[in-house]
């Protein structure tokens, strides 16, 4: 189910990247979570009995969990800023600038093909890029 996932997500912006008009259907709403510090065996649909997590397991069950993605590491003591820049670009560790200066982020292009995008939470990647790739956030 993960793999399916990241293949739907890379079509997706290999579309918005080429500039081919979506469908006329009706676009889903996609929510990315994003969790800092957190492993997969902290949720309780994932295997915890000790932790009681219903909204996390709500999301487990009608989504698409990553269970084995593994950050690459980073160039400093925090890999939070490498972490999302590597998401956000696509790129790897030594080819995404933690700014994301100069790249292009998916939420951007979702933007730029009809979609409102939005960001709440730890940023840290530097202002320009978070103005360029969301078109609205708070408690940023």
């Amino acid at each position: 189910m993960q793999k399916s996932l990241l293949l739907l997500l890379a079509a997706c912006c290999l579309v918005l990247a080429a500039g081919r008009p979506l469908q006329a259907a009706p676009r889903p709403n996609i929510l990315f979570l994003f969790s800092d510090d957190q492993r997969a065996d902290t949720i309780h649909a994932l295997g915890n009995p000790h932790i009681e997590t219903p909204n996390l397991d709500r999301l487990v069950r009608e989504g698409t969990t990553f269970t084995r993605a593994y950050c690459m590491g980073g160039l400093q003591g925090a890999v939070c800023m490498p972490s999302r820049a590597m998401l956000l670009s696509g790129r790897t560790l030594f080819r995404a600038k933690d700014t994301l200066q100069d790249q292009t982020t998916w939420p951007e292009l979702y933007g730029r093909h009809g979609y409102r995008t939005f960001v709440t939470g730890k940023w840290h990647n530097q202002a320009p890029s978070l103005l360029r790739s969301f078109q609205e956030g708070r408690a940023v």
